[in-house]
């Protein structure tokens, strides 16, 4: 029984010994594994081992590795911890994609990870065992193709000075950014040209056109400046803010040029009135220029053009001087003028101008009559007459029309429009008012404004009526005076038919007449008239006062009177 006892307690002191179980491992090391350098959009692997730095036991033959249930991935930018981000593995090894729905921010990070094994116990990486990680933004990808300003595709060999291209960039992409991501990109363009001193591109700086987002702006347009050697810089910015510069993105030589378009500087009619002059601007590339001309009808606002065009001239410049033409034949209406600027390898470029050449504003009338002091209408009935001279025409065959206008107070009213140099007008004047008369002359499509003149009438013709007597009856305790007027008159307007003559008789208690105070009737003809005075104009005792004035009207004219002698009715 001893011995039995003896052999059991030896048998397991040997196994703790071998196991290790004797004495627990005194530390544990975290190792991480992972690539140095990750770019945006890739996929990368990592692993974690736990060991143990001293485990016990004869020759650690039985030692056994904590078994790792969780990895915690902890990323931490060197700079800016709002970068920073982790992510959790159940295993010591997993593989992570760095790319959409995710965004990443790019930077170097440091990687430290916390490990848990299956009994919860938590072992974290020292600094010395963390692992510096680089992730790089993706490099953008993207096609480019040169368009003319008609939209067609186009070789950049076939280039020229003063060409308008337009660079288009059909499509852009970059690894792990979502296509919705990649709208909010941003494009900077520049073209550079050939410095033969330095023997590099230089960028022109009034061709940069800077920051653009790709998905409101993904085009570059651009005029050839000249002739020489020249590459297309593109800078791409990403969601992140990383640029990547694509310089000489596209190289082309320009070897021949195209000449500017003439730009329409001035047009008129020659001094003598029998050619239509243009000047148009000059190309530093053009040999010499030609116009042509197209008969055109106009249709509302529409200019209808013919297909046939006729040779006007030819003209030949040096220098910076401006190019000159002139229409010995205009063309009445509206003229479109082909202008095309031709170099010495036959290469033109052609533009098209719309001008009424043929048609000049009529004169500006002179106005004789009326102006100023009008003693009298001759013919009431058709009242007052306009005459004036000039305003005509240069253009053979126009016609003009004059359009007659009168102005009592505010605004100007049309009141006659004839092709004769005189006219109606169309409109009842009272004499004494002051007017404005003025006269337009137009051909229907250009209209000269007359001057401003003013005119006013004094018929002395229609002379103010004569009272000759005036009698009131002054009954006590009534409402009313019983008067008694009247008046004769000498109206030269009184046989003539269409003339209306009324006689206004005023009653007052004061000679100045003040409306307040004053009593009114009208009366058609010469005569003795009987009224009914109100007693408030005429009090008893006091004075009362009695006048009568002509007016004389037609559909043309009101002439009114003088007020008749102011008479003074006896008590």
């Amino acid at each position: 029984m001893k011995k039995f006892f003896l052999l059991f307690v030896m048998t397991s002191c040997v196994i703790f010994l071998f196991t290790g179980c004797i004495k627990p491992a005194s530390s544990i090391t975290v190792t991480i594994d992972s690539p140095a350098s990750i770019t945006v959009g890739s996929t990368a692997n990592f692993s974690v081992k736990l060991s143990s730095s001293k485990m016990g036991g004869i020759g650690n033959l039985f030692a056994k590795d904590p078994v790792i249930s969780k990895v915690t991935w902890k990323f931490t930018h060197t700079t800016d911890t709002s970068k920073n981000f982790q992510f959790t593995s159940a295993s010591a090894t997993t593989t992570y994609v760095f790319a959409s729905p995710n965004t990443f921010n790019t930077g170097t990070f440091v990687l430290s990870v916390t490990a848990e094994d299956k009994d919860g116990n938590a072992y974290s990486s020292k600094a010395t065992n963390n692992k510096s990680v680089e992730i790089k933004h993706s490099i953008p990808a993207y096609t480019l193709q040169p368009r003319n300003i008609g939209d067609q595709d186009i070789s950049l060999s076939d280039l020229k000075k003063n060409q308008t291209v337009k660079f288009v960039m059909t499509s852009l992409s970059s690894q792990g950014i979502s296509a919705s991501q990649i709208q909010n990109y941003q494009v900077r363009w520049a073209l550079a040209a050939w410095n033969a001193s330095t023997s590099t591109y230089d960028e022109i700086s009034s061709l940069v056109q800077d920051y653009r987002t790709f998905a409101t702006s993904n085009t570059y347009q651009v005029s050839i400046p000249g002739k020489g050697k020249y590459a297309l810089n593109i800078y791409i910015k990403d969601i992140f803010g990383n640029v990547t510069a694509f310089l000489k993105a596209k190289t082309f030589e320009v070897l021949f040029a195209i000449p500017e378009a003439p730009q329409l500087l001035e047009h008129r009619w020659t001094e003598d009135g029998k050619k239509y002059r243009m000047v148009f601007s000059s190309s530093a590339d053009a040999y010499y220029y030609e116009i042509y001309r197209q008969a055109v009808t106009v249709s509302g606002e529409r200019i209808q053009t013919s297909s046939i065009e006729e040779f006007i001239g030819r003209a030949f410049v040096t220098g910076s001087e401006n190019v000159v033409f002139e229409d010995p034949r205009p063309v009445k209406g509206w003229v479109v003028y082909s202008v095309y600027a031709i170099d010495g390898g036959g290469a033109s470029v052609g533009t098209e101008f719309s001008i009424n050449v043929a048609n000049r504003a009529p004169e500006k009338v002179k106005l004789i009559a009326p102006i100023g002091f009008i003693t009298s209408v001759p013919d009431p009935i058709s009242g007052v007459w306009a005459y004036w001279t000039e305003g005509e025409d240069v253009d053979p065959g126009d016609t003009v029309t004059y359009q007659v206008y009168v102005k009592e107070s505010s605004n100007f009213v049309l009141v006659n429009t004839v092709t004769t140099k005189s006219a109606s007008l169309n409109y009842q004047f009272t004499n004494g008012v002051i007017y404005s008369i003025r006269v337009d002359s137009t051909d229907g499509v250009n209209t000269t404004t007359g001057d401003v003149n003013s005119f006013w009438i004094k018929d002395g013709i229609v002379q103010p009526p004569v009272i000759e007597e005036v009698n009131i009856n002054y009954l006590p305790d009534h409402y009313y005076r019983p008067i008694r007027i009247t008046f004769t008159h000498e109206n030269p307007y009184g046989a003539l038919a269409g003339i209306l003559t009324r006689y206004v008789i005023q009653f007052s208690k004061y000679s100045s007449f003040p409306p307040i105070y004053t009593f009114e009737r009208e009366v058609w003809a010469p005569g003795t008239y009987n009224f009914e005075l109100p007693v408030s104009y005429a009090p008893a005792g006091e004075p009362l006062y009695a006048r009568v004035k002509a007016v004389v009207s037609s559909n043309r004219v009101i002439f009114q009177s003088n007020w008749s002698n102011v008479f003074l009715v006896k008590k």
